[in-house]
């Protein structure tokens, strides 16, 4: 595969378990943990990954918070869950500008409080998949307008996920990996839905490792999934500096064993985001070992697959 070229170090965006989505073919980035344990609120956008301007912080904006999901739903940005260090959060907040924000519904909202879950946007409705807080969440939320929430299902062990990233691909939300606390174990299955009700399962994702904290994006009619950390329990063996691709959610393929990140650096808690004019990936690296926190920006205009 073509490998990433480093295009950008910003410092201002040095940080781990924050958000990242594109919206009007820009890159959108929020909140996280910095470099000095500092909870953020800002908010960031670029058109090309190595110009950036601040659109949002402080008052104008949502509490400070990691673990979050930023999001495109019904033509704005959206921010849903998270955690500052003492309170999960149930909140829902939206904006039309990326400047200016607003709290939508009732707060909190009738979901339980959570980070590190998914949340998705698919048919016209919004969903609240897995996550952790008081404890482990086994359940699924759904939202036309983000205020009303409905309990879609609930007890239901192979979505009580942490540490994974949504994705929407072919018209289906993708649960991918990531970690069950009550099972104390990584998982290396996939799951979709097409209507959070009934849930699809590859067993053994017949390629993909155990993992979790890793980055997802769909690209160039496939989904990318790198980094994270991989291995059995809580404390799994080791990050990864690994990519993996997938035409259908399912059958898996090493696309590069090694980024070849700067300082050949492996990475978790990181984010990608993909932009369609020109076509182009991006990946933020989030934290990469020995731990501390970069705002290095690295770009791939394709990635070229080949037979293993």
């Amino acid at each position: 595969m073509a490998s990433f070229q480093r295009i950008a170090q910003f410092p201002a965006l040095a940080r781990e378990e924050f958000g990242a989505c594109e919206w009007n073919n820009r890159i959108w980035i929020s909140g996280g943990l910095n470099a000095a344990g500092a909870y953020l609120n800002d908010v960031w956008y670029s058109d090309d990954g190595m110009n950036w301007e601040q659109a949002a912080t402080g008052a104008t904006s949502f509490g400070a918070r990691e673990g979050h999901t930023m999001l495109v739903h019904d033509g704005a940005l959206w921010v849903i869950g998270g955690y500052n260090g003492s309170v999960y959060f149930n909140d829902v907040w939206r904006s039309g500008d990326g400047v200016n924000w607003e709290q939508v519904g009732y707060a909190p909202a009738s979901f339980t409080a959570r980070d590190d879950g998914c949340v998705y946007s698919l048919k016209g409705r919004l969903y609240v998949v897995g996550g952790d807080g008081a404890v482990n969440f086994d359940d699924v939320w759904c939202s036309y307008d983000g205020r009303i929430w409905r309990q879609v299902i609930n007890n239901y062990a192979l979505v009580r996920r942490t540490h994974v990233r949504p994705v929407v691909f072919d018209n289906r939300m993708w649960l991918i990996g990531g970690y069950d606390a009550d099972a104390a174990t990584t998982s290396n299955q996939t799951l979709y839905s097409d209507d959070g009700w009934n849930w699809e399962i590859n067993g053994t994702a017949n390629g993909l490792p155990r993992i979790r904290d890793y980055a997802a994006t769909v690209f160039d009619g496939k989904i990318v999934v790198s980094g994270g950390t991989q291995g059995e329990g809580e404390r799994a063996a080791a990050e990864s500096s690994a990519l993996w691709y997938s035409y259908n959610g399912v059958n898996w393929k090493l696309g590069m064993q090694n980024m070849q990140l700067v300082g050949n650096a492996t990475i978790a808690d990181h984010e990608m985001v993909s932009l369609k004019s020109p076509n182009r990936l991006f990946l933020f690296m989030g934290n990469p070992t020995p731990g501390a926190v970069s705002g290095d920006i690295y770009m791939a205009t394709q990635l070229e697959e080949h037979d293993d």
